[in-house]
């Protein structure tokens, strides 16, 4: 979907392609290998970019803002000329009608929650010297057993693209506590309180299918 929509821009704005950064061509090319990905590498520096706004929302501490966002939360990691090309190919799109106050603030959003995603493992996966920040920073959002049932479609994504222990260990680590903390004060054991353990543990379990099946 992600290599659809630059395409599909480069082929409506007539150019061949948006930026080129050597370091976003190798990084890209690490994660994907070199088939099917001619045109992320060669707009490595706005995938790159579009990545780091992606895993900043998603793991912004309000949730009312990881999904929308202020133009001024997006141009701290991307120049306004970057910000117009994703919206222009679709990426990002602007949510008029999400505005408290349409004339002052316009909200924008990725095109969909899984191309969030999507671009938030990215970053993870060419970040990998910085994981203790990125681990912190998921562990700081993600940190019950409520919250670690949204981190599953980015825990899949990031097990495709590398290593993702760090992320697997936390998530079984919430939910054994957030499992020890029921078991202490269950009246009735008829009750079921523990159908959120066992989504969490199908998320690792997929994760790590699709960890080794690429």
């Amino acid at each position: 979907m992600l290599y659809t929509h630059i395409a599909k821009g480069l082929q409506k704005l007539q150019i061949e392609e948006f930026d080129t950064e050597a370091i976003c061509f190798e990084e890209i090319t690490k994660t994907f290998g070199t088939e099917t990905t001619e045109y992320l590498r060669a707009n490595g520096s706005l995938v790159r970019t579009a990545s780091a706004l992606a895993f900043k929302t998603l793991t912004d501490s309000s949730k009312e803002t990881s999904i929308v966002f202020a133009e001024k939360n997006i141009t701290k990691h991307m120049t306004k000329t970057q910000l117009g090309y994703l919206l222009q190919i679709g990426i990002i799109t602007k949510k008029k009608s999400l505005a408290l106050s349409p004339r002052k603030n316009v909200p924008f959003m990725f095109v969909h929650k899984t191309i969030q995603e999507f671009l938030a493992s990215l970053y993870i996966a060419m970040h990998q010297t910085d994981i203790e920040d990125i681990t912190n920073a998921i562990k700081s959002v993600y940190c019950d057993a409520d919250s670690i049932l949204d981190m599953g479609q980015l825990f899949i994504f990031t097990c495709v693209m590398c290593a993702a222990e760090r992320m697997s260990n936390h998530i079984m680590d919430v939910i054994t506590c957030d499992m020890e903390s029921k078991l202490h004060s269950i009246s009735d054991p008829t009750i079921d309180r523990f159908s959120t353990h066992y989504f969490a543990q199908r998320i690792v379990l997929h994760g790590f299918i699709e960890s080794v099946a690429n």
